[in-house]
């Protein structure tokens, strides 16, 4: 019982950190787009 906790908490950090990254790189590529957006209209 005490090994499945163990392992369930290193599960929900890995899948913490993934998120937290996944949410980065959304805003980067968003932020590039954006950029782009703005030498294109000029």
């Amino acid at each position: 019982m005490k090994n499945r906790r163990w392992v369930l908490t290193i599960f929900l950090y890995v899948a913490f950190s993934l998120g937290i990254e996944a949410v980065k790189f959304q805003r980067t590529q968003r932020t590039e787009r954006i950029s782009v957006g703005r030498v294109c209209a000029r």
